[in-house]
Parts: structure tokens; C-alpha cells; sequence
């Protein structure tokens, strides 16, 4: 990933976005490289969800039935990306609800050290017959899943 100059010349560049945060925590200041690489990254896999699985290398797993709570059973898939696709975390894991749309999507937050975290989709609305979120709320996820502190976007 490279930010270039009006002219093509290079003005910053990571070679392996990926790791390049690694042993980052939630308060690392942030170049501007790093904020580029996950504010595209991330919007990508939310925007995309479910239509990046037939993406070249994607790898779909069926997590079987998922438990939110006792009265909403889920579906979860996991999602394994290749090193071509620059996404925020190789490995995520998806809830869709029995109708469909995303309704909370798990990783790790690599470049804050790691923790595990937990958006839910807020906001369903429809277009032309696919339903999409249009909001989320991300929590950081304790050791058994659950959301242990809720922050809004």
C-alpha cells in the first residue's frame, strides 16, 4: 500500500500493511499510512458482507447455528482471507439472522493489540431487494463472546 504524489512519486509506503501495526495497543498514535490502510480495509469488509466470499481466495467455513441469546439463534459462517486481500483481520467470523442481513461480525482488532471485538448491525434497511445494515455498534468481546463494552459509530 503507497500514498503517492500528484506527479507518481511515492510519499509514504508499507510494504506488508498487515503487520505492520504489530505491537500496536489501543492508544499507538497513528500515522497517516496506517489510518489509510484500516479506513479502507475495514469499510470494505462491512460494505462488501456477504458479496466478498466469492472473492479469489476467500475461504467459508459454516460455524453451524449460534446462540445470541436464548431467542435469537444465528448462522455463522467464518471467513478466512487470503494475503492478497488487505482486510483488517484474516480471520472474521460472521452472524447473519434468519433473514439474512449481517448482524454481528467478530475479529480480532489487530492493530490495537488485539482484542477481541464484536459489531453489531444496527438499522436494517432494503434496496431493490437486498437488505443491508446501516449502522453499527462495536463492543469489545469477553472471553465467552459476550460484549463487555459497548461504544457507538
Amino acid at each position: 500500500m503507497a500514498i503517492t504524489r500528484s506527479g507518481g512519486t511515492v510519499a509514504a509506503e508499507l510494504l506488508d500493511p498487515r503487520t505492520s501495526s504489530s505491537g500496536h495497543v489501543l492508544d499507538t498514535p497513528r500515522v497517516p499510512l496506517d489510518r489509510a490502510c484500516f479506513n479502507g480495509s475495514a469499510p470494505w469488509t462491512h460494505l462488501t458482507t456477504p458479496f466478498f466470499v466469492i472473492t479469489d481466495g476467500v475461504a467459508v467455513e459454516d460455524e453451524g447455528p449460534w446462540a445470541e441469546s436464548p431467542a435469537e439463534r444465528r448462522r455463522g459462517p467464518r471467513a478466512t482471507f487470503p494475503d492478497a486481500v488487505a482486510s483488517h483481520r484474516t480471520v472474521q467470523d460472521f452472524c447473519f439472522g434468519d433473514d439474512l442481513p449481517r448482524r454481528r461480525h467478530d475479529h480480532h482488532v489487530d492493530i490495537a493489540g488485539g482484542p477481541a471485538a464484536a459489531a453489531y448491525a444496527t438499522g436494517i434497511e432494503e434496496s431493490d431487494g437486498i437488505k443491508f445494515p446501516v449502522g453499527r455498534r462495536a463492543c469489545q468481546a469477553g472471553p465467552t463472546d459476550d460484549p463487555i463494552m459497548i461504544t457507538s459509530r
